[in-house]
Formats: structure tokens, sequence, C-alpha cells
């Protein structure tokens, strides 16, 4: 277990990461040039040695929590869905299962449980 500071940094720094060109493609949301949402698109061609085709994975999807209610999440996942279809047939998004609401956005999006899962993390300096 990390503490929160230590793991905003580590998140803060996947983001950064992701912007950098690690990413597939990368749907922001600001207002007044402010930063206040993303959604990052990482095509996984890997899968396709057992799929039979790459498949497009949705990570990074976060509001800052003064904008959360307000449809931009929706707005940049239907941005994210769109670019991610033109480019595979399958879309994959993952969350923490007590994460209510975006499971619940998820789901209005088209999104169904095909699994659930124990994640295991641990940082050592």
């Amino acid at each position: 277990k990390i503490d929160n500071v230590r793991a905003n940094s580590l998140w803060a720094n996947s983001l950064r990461n992701a912007c950098r060109g690690r990413a597939d493609q990368v749907v922001i949301a600001r207002c007044e040039g402010k930063v206040i949402g993303m959604v990052t698109c990482f095509i996984d061609v890997e899968a396709s040695r057992y799929l039979e085709t790459p498949v497009c994975d949705l990570a990074h999807v976060v509001v800052i929590p003064e904008w959360h209610s307000r449809g931009i999440g929706r707005s940049m996942l239907e941005h994210a869905v769109n670019w991610a279809q033109s480019q595979v047939r399958f879309i994959q998004i993952g969350t923490q299962v007590r994460n209510y609401a975006a499971n619940a956005l998820y789901g209005k999006m088209g999104f169904r449980l095909a699994k659930s899962q124990y994640s295991l993390h641990a940082h050592w300096d």
C-alpha cells in the first residue's frame, strides 16, 4: 500500500507518458485552456495473437471532480469509442468494481462486464 501523494505522482507520470506519445490517441476536454478531463487509447496489437485482431484499451478515463456530472466523461468516451471503432473490432475498458459512477457510465455506453478480478499492486523505491 502506498500513500495518496505517491499514488497521485505515479498516476500523473502515467498520464504524462501517455500524452508524450505512448498512447495511440488521447482525447482531452478543456475549459478556458485548462485540461478538465482525458481518455487515453492504446491499441494492443499483441491481442491479435489470441483474438486474431487487435484490441483497443481505453485508459486514464478521468474528469477532475469539480466537473463531474456534466456529461464531459460521456462526451470524451464517445470520441474515444468512435476513434477506436475505426481502428479495431474490440474495445475494452477497466475500472474498480466499487467505482459505481464509472461502471454506470460504461454500461450506458454499451460496455458489458466481461470479468471481475483482483489486482494486486506493489511499489518499491
